[in-house]
């Protein structure tokens, strides 16, 4: 599949002097060293064996083949222009060959370059990084899934407000993750309509976070644990819960705890706890099916 991007070269602002007049017209990206110390590539040791051959010349089995490499890497210059680079790292999964070799092992170069920011944010917040990788397509990839996912988080936060039981299992949820929106004892004394507000707040700030808790097949359970700690029926510590003196485990094994038939008597003395301090969960009627 085609695909382009594009290599820009980080804004130089100095006072007083014209934007346009502290760029040079062309920068030069060169060689670098890795961490172990060699000449950096970019490539993994498979893919020098697959590429190189045509660019250098020399075959991997040459005994030369390493040092020609390590040659051709410690030479490299690509030149940006004022206006950027552009390079086309499509790659033919049929062929399982780049299109434009030459502008790949260009690209594959520049991904690991210490001077070379994975986008423009990561440049400014860097000041090591003078270029960046400009990829329209992935941004538009990425907003695009930012778009579905506000979209469907905002179908689901609908369907909360007209479902009081899953609305307060959520917000229980919520305050694991948001402790800005309030404690568990706080949330359930609010009215219906302050419980709808706190609801959109999440889904203002955080609308993933509220599709991925809608979507929890173990909402219930976690909505639970949030009100055992709330009630100190169980404790928090680290990662870890802690039920008197019995160690449940982090957060998925404390769920295997409460479904196991064989603490169904912890767990119901848990629940009833939670009850008697005003914090107990309503549960979803089952409708039956009359025949």
């Amino acid at each position: 599949m085609e695909k382009k991007i594009k290599i820009q070269r980080k804004e130089i602002r100095r006072h007083g002097v014209h934007l346009s007049l502290t760029q040079e017209r062309t920068a030069t990206i060169g060689s670098y060293l890795n961490r172990s110390g060699s000449v950096g590539t970019g490539l993994t040791f498979e893919e020098i064996k697959k590429w190189m051959p045509s660019i250098i010349g020399v075959e991997p089995t040459d005994p030369k083949f390493r040092l020609e490499v390590e040659k051709y890497f410690n030479n490299i210059t690509i030149p940006i222009p004022y206006e950027g680079k552009i390079l086309n790292i499509g790659f033919d999964e049929e062929l399982n060959e780049p299109y434009d070799l030459m502008d790949y092992i260009r690209y594959k170069f520049v991904l690991t370059h210490p001077l070379v920011a994975e986008n423009k944010i990561v440049s400014e917040s860097m000041q090591t990084k003078m270029y960046y990788i400009e990829d329209e397509q992935l941004e538009l990839d990425k907003k695009s899934a930012k778009l579905m996912s506000k979209t469907k988080a905002i179908l689901e936060f609908a369907k909360l407000l007209e479902d009081e039981v899953k609305q307060d299992w959520v917000l229980r949820r919520l305050t694991m993750e948001m402790p800005e929106l309030g404690s568990v004892t706080s949330i359930t004394n609010l009215k219906k309509q302050e419980k709808d507000l706190k609801m959109e707040e999440a889904y203002e700030k955080k609308p993933s976070l509220l599709l991925e808790i809608v979507s929890d097949p173990d909402l219930e359970y976690k909505a639970q644990i949030a009100s055992f700690v709330e009630a100190k029926v169980i404790q928090k510590v680290g990662n870890n819960y802690i039920y008197g003196s019995e160690p449940l485990g982090e957060l998925n094994q404390t769920i295997a705890y409460l479904k196991s038939p064989n603490n169904s008597e912890s767990y119901a003395i848990m629940l009833a706890k939670l009850k008697q301090l005003d914090l107990g969960m309503r549960t979803k009627e089952v409708k039956k099916v009359t025949k």
